[in-house]
């Protein structure tokens, strides 16, 4: 979620009544999703570490949200948002809270539950992207949209963001789990596109909104290994992307998909800027 004085957002608003919008990851605060529930969807935030409520930061945090963002959406509901900040904690009345790992879903997650499920640098953290992708395709409804931001470079040195490409693969698995998956877990940005494809979701757009530099990786090439050097040099001069999917089933007869789609771009804006 950007700082709340940074909030712009709020053009074409999309209707959110009665849509369920699910948030993976969504940091030190909740404030992405609130504003959702305040234009009418039921929210969710699913993390293995949620953040716990700081009484030195969220009050202060959320009042200036709601003012900032009060202005741009004059058609808000901000009893959601009051009740947190009056309770001094996160009510799950408000917003749904699942503390728990992606690659292992609670029970109380069935199929099909979002409409709309984003991330913002959460899917290079999973030690199996495709197996988080069947996860999400089973989580959402027909239809459904998933927007996901993803750094794919070495989170260890950024100014050096091929370097992890080095190792073998099972060597590098003992580095990321000694990290805590904290490193980055190497898969490429096509890699992941296809992982995607594989679990049940076509491909919206693929918004490559950072490239290395030939430089960059001219100076690490020789040192690849296998499976990276094999890649062209198009393929590895991603270093972010901004994946939009959508589950391979047809919307329920009410849902437009271009409604879902406004969504999308809607919900994208908030968690991952423009």
């Amino acid at each position: 979620m950007p700082d709340f004085a940074k909030v712009t957002v709020l053009d074409d608003i999309p209707d959110l009544t009665g849509l369920s919008v699910l948030e993976l990851g969504p940091g030190r605060n909740f404030g992405s999703m609130l504003i959702c529930q305040a234009l009418g969807a039921r929210v969710a935030v699913l993390d293995k570490y949620l953040a716990k409520w700081d009484p030195s930061y969220h009050p202060r945090f959320y009042a200036g949200l709601r003012a900032a963002a009060a202005r741009r959406l004059p058609r808000a509901k901000w009893d959601g948002l009051a009740a947190i900040v009056a309770a001094g904690r996160h009510l799950r009345e408000t917003i749904a809270q699942h503390a728990c790992d992606l690659a292992a879903p609670p029970s109380d997650l069935p199929d099909s539950s979002f409409d709309v499920i984003v991330s913002n640098a959460v899917l290079e953290h999973v030690g199996d992207t495709y197996l988080t992708a069947c996860e999400l395709a089973r989580l959402t409804r027909g239809g459904g949209l998933g927007v996901h931001q993803v750094d794919f470079r070495d989170h260890q040195n950024f100014d050096r963001p091929y370097d992890f490409l080095r190792y073998d693969d099972e060597e590098y698995r003992r580095i990321f789990l000694r990290s805590r998956n904290e490193n980055g877990n190497r898969v490429r940005s096509h890699e992941l596109v296809e992982d995607f494809r594989r679990a049940g979701f076509s491909i919206d757009r693929v918004d490559e909104n950072l490239l290395g530099t030939p430089e960059q990786l001219a100076a690490v090439r020789p040192l690849l290994s296998a499976r990276f050097a094999a890649m062209s040099d198009e393929q590895l001069l991603v270093l972010s992307s901004r994946i939009f999917v959508r589950r391979t089933a047809q919307p329920a007869p009410t849902e437009s998909f271009e409604r879902r789609r406004g969504i999308g771009s809607f919900v994208r804006r908030l968690v991952g800027g423009a």
